[in-house]
């Protein structure tokens, strides 16, 4: 990476991360960079069940788009309206991610993510 990148942390995804999923147990190696205001992920799926082995399927090189959010439920709603629905999502730390399938839409996937988790969930 170019001048300017953060530190590179790796990480083995599903420890510490909780995932529900259409897929048995979701995997893949991790690295972030960040590029100031631009957060670049790397991603090596692991196996063949997980919304990241399933974007690449077909294609190969960028798998989705991320959004901040803070109301995932109301954004879910919305995408569902647009026949786009949740492909994976976990929990991470107080926090939560969804990663949406809008490949047919929008010609990529679409990942939620939020801060903080509702109360009770």
């Amino acid at each position: 990476m170019g001048t300017g990148s953060g530190p590179c942390p790796m990480l083995l995804v599903p420890s510490p991360y909780l995932v529900v999923s259409a897929h048995a147990t979701p995997r893949a190696k991790l690295a972030f960079f960040d590029l100031g205001g631009v957060q670049l992920e790397l991603i090596q799926p692991i196996g063949e069940d997980s919304a990241w082995a399933e974007g690449l399927r077909d294609r190969e090189g960028f798998h989705h788009l991320a959004f901040w959010t803070e109301d995932m439920h109301a954004e879910k709603a919305q995408l569902g309206e647009c026949d786009i629905e949740c492909a994976q999502r976990g929990d991470m730390g107080p926090g939560q991610y969804a990663y949406f399938d809008a490949a047919n839409n929008l010609g990529t996937w679409i990942e939620l993510l939020q801060h903080k988790r509702p109360e009770g969930e």
